[in-house]
């Protein structure tokens, strides 16, 4: 899946939800293994509990980076068709 995304220069962000169900010793680990299994690289990827508010402000710097960093071309836009420049 990685190498779809990466010819198509789509850039990845996983959320991992619910972290505060597991026991803070096994998190880093299982951490390290959906990493693995996911082939990401660790600022691909981040751990969040919407429950004890851990990882929000987190994942929301990351979704605005992945905005703000982003394409100036939509690739589901028409050839030639650009999205306006921001204000």
């Amino acid at each position: 899946m990685q190498e779809l995304f990466a010819g198509r220069e789509t850039r990845v962000l996983a959320a991992l939800t619910k972290s505060d169900k597991l026991a803070r010793g096994v998190r880093p680990a299982r951490e390290r293994e959906l990493r693995d299994a996911l082939a990401l690289d660790p600022d691909q990827m981040v751990v969040t509990s919407a429950q004890q508010n851990e990882g929000i402000a987190e994942l929301k710097e990351a979704i605005w980076g992945l905005i703000r960093g982003g394409p100036q071309r939509d690739p589901g836009l028409a050839p030639g068709v650009s999205l306006p420049p921001d204000p």
